[in-house]
């Protein structure tokens, strides 16, 4: 049994199901792909409500061959009243999350030591809107070992072309997934397990950090998942029409590190006005008219909704399968991070992109939780098998 039809849970049972094994999903939404959530709108290209680029491509994605695009370019950085090109302060502060080793201390310490003015102020910025972190309670350390690690596949962006939902729907193909079940109760043994009532060997579990305080396991296990926290993320789509004063403007990424939503992309490569406002701070107030009045502090253009065609809000705290964007490590929970994914008695197994410290946060590192678990699972039973 799987819980959970994200990518770590599909990859983890089309893994189980080619060793041979019968394999069953159980899926609380009404559809698969978790926090890849594509929205299709007519004469549009695919607009991404929850994960939204390759960086780099890990092998995990490469062997899907997906049909991508180049999503980056330049970054334009508000600096004291007016834009600049912030391409080398931002390249500046992702080489800073880098570098942090042990000890541990929170990332926004390390930044007020290693950086001034405004690389600080940007490096701040980043680590909070990329790593969806109080940068003054997360972990130096866990971030430095992501950036690191992500830095092996590479920095360039690509875009799915075809919308990032073409990966859950290309690992479903062919398996047994249960949409509308969420599950409740985890009854289990060494050897067998019922979940709510279906029996099984083994189980997979895939849900959100989160979401684990909702399941019943019968007896208890230690409560490991609560050494981590939930980031969140409120992404708003703004659909503009062609004719925005901002169209033949060379940016790729917009960057206004005070305002309500920090952060702004084109869809490119597509050739749409179409932004998407990213922010991982708390809000107060409507999200479309903050991310409306954050762009027009940054573009210093007046009303831009007198362009705007359509807008769409994904708050992913309020999502209730979610309860946040990604997993988050605070200080000194890096060591408990390595063992979310240790399995119980062969019996209980855990992935998901929590539990793949150094690509938290990303759909490879769910991928490779999945075939992490599933490999759990399979050596398992070939050696009780001998």
């Amino acid at each position: 049994m799987v819980v959970g039809a994200g990518v770590a849970g599909l990859t983890a049972a089309r893994a189980l199901t080619q060793a041979g094994l019968k394999v069953r999903v159980l899926e609380a939404r009404d559809r698969i792909g978790g926090r890849i959530h594509t929205l299709r709108i007519a004469a549009h290209p695919p607009v991404e409500l929850g994960a939204e680029f390759c960086h780099g491509l890990h092998p995990v994605l490469r062997r899907l061959r997906l049909e991508l695009g180049d999503a980056d370019g330049k970054h334009l950085l508000l600096r004291r009243g007016r834009l600049i090109d912030g391409s080398r302060i931002t390249e500046r502060a992702m080489e800073l999350m880098a570098e942090p080793e042990a000890p541990d201390q929170p990332i926004a310490r390390f930044i007020a030591r290693h950086a001034r003015g405004v690389t600080r102020t940007m490096a701040r910025s980043y680590a909070q809107g990329f790593f969806v972190c109080d940068p003054d309670r997360a972990s130096a350390v866990a971030i430095g070992d992501m950036s690191r690690v992500g830095s092996e596949v590479g920095d360039d962006l690509h875009r799915v072309l075809t919308g990032y939902d073409t990966v859950p729907h290309r690992l479903a193909r062919g398996l047994d997934v249960r949409l509308g079940t969420p599950v409740r109760e985890i009854r289990w043994s060494p050897g067998t397990v019922s979940v709510d009532g279906q029996g099984a060997r083994a189980v997979v579990i895939t849900v959100p950090v989160p979401l684990y305080d909702r399941l019943d396991f019968v007896p208890r296990i230690r409560p490991r998942w609560r050494a981590l926290q939930m980031g969140n993320v409120t992404k708003v789509v703004l659909g503009f029409r062609p004719e925005v004063p901002w169209a033949k403007r060379d940016f790729a990424f917009l960057h206004a590190p005070r305002a309500a939503f920090p952060t702004f992309w084109r869809l490119a490569p597509f050739e749409v006005q179409t932004l998407m406002a990213w922010s991982s701070k708390r809000l107060e107030g409507d999200p479309v008219e903050l991310a409306l009045r954050s762009l027009s502090r940054v573009l210093h253009v007046k009303h831009p909704e007198r362009w705007l065609a359509f807008a769409e809000v994904c708050d992913w705290a309020s999502d209730p399968w979610a309860k946040g964007a990604y997993a988050v490590t605070p200080v000194g929970a890096t060591l408990k991070q390595a063992h979310l994914s240790d399995p119980i008695d062969d019996t209980l197994y855990f992935a998901g992109e929590a539990t793949e410290p150094g690509y938290a946060g990303t759909v490879h590192g769910a991928m490779l939780s999945g075939e992490r678990a599933a490999t759990q699972l399979v050596a398992t039973r070939r050696r009780h098998a001998a």
